[in-house]
C-alpha cells in the first residue's frame, strides 16, 4: 500500500507520499494549492521503474515489494519548532539494510539541505522532534529507548 501523508502546519495541510519528493501544500485561508518540487543532488527525485500490480503467490508480491523498496523512499515531512525548520526522511532499502537521508526545509518548504545518515542502518520507525533533535523510537529487547540525532548547522 502506498504510504500517503496529511500533515497539518498553521492554517496550511502538505500532502506527500512515498514515491516523489515533490509535497503539496494546500493553504486553508486563501483556498489555493501549490506544488513544490524539489532537485536532489543526493537521491533520485522520484520512483522509476514499473511495478506489477497483481501477483499470483505471496512470493511474487514480496520479491516486487523488495524491488520497489530499492529505489527511493519518501516519509512525511515533521517540523521542529526549536530550529523552526521540517525535516524529511528517505531511504533506500536492499537486502534488510537501508541507506537513510535527511532533508531540511524552511517554514515555506524550501529546500534548506540534504544529507546521508550513515548511522542508521533502518528506515526510521516513528519519530518527531523535541528541543532541537530527532528522536526516534527504538526497540530494544523489548525496551523503550531513542535513537536521538542533533544538527550542528541546518543548511
Amino acid at each position: 500500500p502506498l504510504e500517503i501523508g496529511i500533515d497539518k502546519f498553521d492554517n496550511k495541510l502538505i500532502l506527500s507520499n512515498e514515491i516523489t519528493s515533490s509535497l503539496l501544500w494546500f493553504d486553508t485561508e486563501t483556498d489555493s494549492l501549490f506544488l513544490k518540487s524539489y532537485k536532489s543532488q543526493i537521491t533520485a527525485n522520484q520512483k522509476e521503474r514499473k511495478y506489477k500490480i497483481e501477483h499470483e503467490t505471496t512470493e511474487q508480491f514480496e520479491s516486487e515489494f523488495a524491488r520497489y523498496r530499492e529505489e527511493i523512499n519518501f516519509m512525511s515531512p515533521f517540523w521542529d519548532e526549536d530550529k523552526q525548520c521540517f525535516y524529511r526522511f528517505s531511504y533506500i532499502e536492499n537486502s534488510g539494510k537501508a541507506s537513510v537521508y535527511l532533508t531540511a526545509y524552511d517554514k515555506n518548504l524550501n529546500q534548506l539541505g540534504e544529507t546521508l545518515l550513515p548511522q542508521l542502518t533502518k528506515k526510521p520507525s516513528n519519530h518527531f522532534s523535541k528541543d532541537g533533535k530527532i528522536w526516534i523510537y527504538k526497540n530494544i529487547e523489548d525496551e523503550m529507548a531513542f535513537v536521538r540525532l542533533s544538527f550542528d548547522k541546518i543548511n
